[in-house]
Parts: C-alpha cells; sequence; structure tokens
C-alpha cells in the first residue's frame, strides 16, 4: 500500500516537472535534437514514438508568433537566427533587398536587433556572414549563391534560353 502511495506520488511529481520543463526553449531543443538523431541513425521506434506523442497532445494555438514549434530546430546563436531569417526573406522575396527591408521581417520572427541604428546592426551582421553579399550598386544584400546578381538565377528554357527581361538570351552550349 505505501509503495503504491509513493509510486503514485513519484509519477505525479514527474507529469509535473515534464510539464514545467516542455514550456522551456532549452527542453524543446533538447527533444528536437533528439528527434533529429533518431530521423539519422533511423530509429523507427523513437521517431514513432516523438510523431504519436505530438499527436496525442492537444493542438494549441501559439500565443507569440515568435515561440518556436515543437519539432522546429531552432538556430543556437543570435548569429545564426539572424542569418536564417534573412535567407528566408530573400528567398521569399526573390530579389536583394537593404538591410532596413530585412530588419522587419527579422524582428517579426522575435530576434531583437538592438544599437542606435538597428538596420545599421543588421547590415554589420549580414556583412560579417558568409551566406550574404552586397554588391555595389545591386540594391543591397543577396544570396552568394546568385554570384552577384540582382536575384537568383533564372532557370533555362526547354530550348536552352534564359528569358531576360524581357528578351531571350541563347545558352552557349
Amino acid at each position: 500500500m505505501i509503495d503504491e502511495t509513493m509510486l503514485k506520488v513519484a509519477e505525479a511529481e514527474v507529469k509535473r516537472l515534464e510539464a514545467e520543463l516542455e514550456k522551456t526553449p532549452a527542453y524543446k531543443r533538447l527533444q528536437a535534437a533528439k528527434n533529429l538523431i533518431a530521423v539519422y541513425r533511423g530509429d523507427p521506434e523513437v521517431i514513432a514514438d516523438s510523431e504519436a506523442a505530438a499527436a496525442a497532445k492537444p493542438a494549441r494555438v501559439r500565443a507569440v508568433l515568435t515561440e518556436p514549434l515543437e519539432n522546429e530546430i531552432v538556430p543556437a546563436t543570435k548569429t545564426a537566427q539572424v542569418d536564417a531569417a534573412a535567407v528566408e526573406f530573400l528567398v521569399n522575396k526573390g530579389r536583394r533587398a537593404t538591410s532596413g527591408e530585412i530588419l522587419p521581417f527579422v524582428q517579426a520572427k522575435g530576434i531583437e536587433i538592438t544599437g542606435a541604428v538597428p538596420a545599421k546592426t543588421l547590415a554589420s551582421y549580414l556583412s560579417r556572414s558568409k551566406r550574404f553579399d552586397n554588391v555595389q550598386g545591386f540594391g543591397g544584400f543577396g544570396l552568394v549563391e546568385w554570384h552577384g546578381r540582382r536575384g537568383p538565377p533564372a532557370p533555362a528554357s526547354a530550348n536552352n534560353e534564359i528569358v531576360h527581361g524581357g528578351g531571350k538570351l541563347p545558352l552557349n552550349s
């Protein structure tokens, strides 16, 4: 009888602590890291368990848009968060953008950019990153994969031409 009571008290304490810890960003990152390891190891039981647990939990409305999803991997450093947000912005926009254009999107992601002039602080982050370039006269920061162009390279058409500025340019074979 005493053993059953102790067991129930211990189980209740575990549930309480888990509920408390689930709310912390560190716990969410831990769970995401465990899931990532399970995916890379191909451990179907862990993956299935985490999917079943996620399905069993009641859907919740995110109170703050900046709170990460349960299985979302959040970059660990502020620099990595800024990089990820800027990449997302540029890919969605499809062209270069100034730090002033990128800043509201980064801030909407919940990343605080401090300094007397936040756009200049953001420009400093982007200038130090290997993911971006800032070609003079092209309108701001772009992704290095764009190779100095104003936007992503245009896909080649079926007849081996690139549509550019309303005209077609033949590609050298």
